[in-house]
């Protein structure tokens, strides 16, 4: 069944007509109950990069919970930083929540991957993504193991006054 849905995904898309998002957001499904994490990986590329589809906030966290369940989460952090970085007509729009962010964020510190929890906040602060609430409980406790506090405090902060000074994205 999946084989044929990516035949069908494939000649819709030589013949110049676009799928949807609940088209893709079905497609993704099928793959991850065959774990067919590869499969996701490379139309969730597409989706992001390749259409003017921009992914509902449910289909990112339900990609990234998937990814991350199957034990990809650096891939899940790649793709949401290609997501945020982005040229949609022809300016930079990170259309990321920070709530994707900090499902990330949270796997992340509970995995121990200090450096893909320094690299995302890093990203956050770059494009005005504000931090949520929960983040200043998670993030400094992974850090605190690795006696790194002060210097993810800081990149919080900075997550802090974008949120409430108005750049919430």
């Amino acid at each position: 069944m999946v084989a044929e849905a990516d035949k069908l995904v494939d000649e819709m898309l030589s013949k110049s007509v676009q799928a949807d998002v609940t088209t893709y957001t079905i497609l993704f499904d099928a793959y991850f109950k065959q774990e067919r994490i590869r499969n996701v990986l490379k139309w969730f590329l597409h989706l992001v990069l390749k259409t003017a589809l921009e992914p509902s906030f449910a289909l990112v966290n339900s990609v990234c919970s998937g990814l991350i369940n199957k034990g990809v989460i650096e891939e899940a952090g790649e793709i949401l930083e290609r997501m945020t970085v982005t040229q949609r007509g022809g300016h930079q729009k990170p259309f990321l929540f920070a709530n994707s962010y900090e499902l990330l964020l949270t796997e992340s510190c509970k995995q121990g991957k200090i450096d893909l929890v320094w690299d995302l906040p890093c990203v956050m602060v770059r494009y005005n993504i504000g931090a949520t609430p929960k983040l200043h409980g998670i993030v400094p406790e992974a850090f605190g193991k690795e006696d790194r506090v002060d210097q993810i405090e800081s990149k919080l902060q900075q997550l802090t006054v974008q949120r409430y000074g108005g750049v919430v994205r």
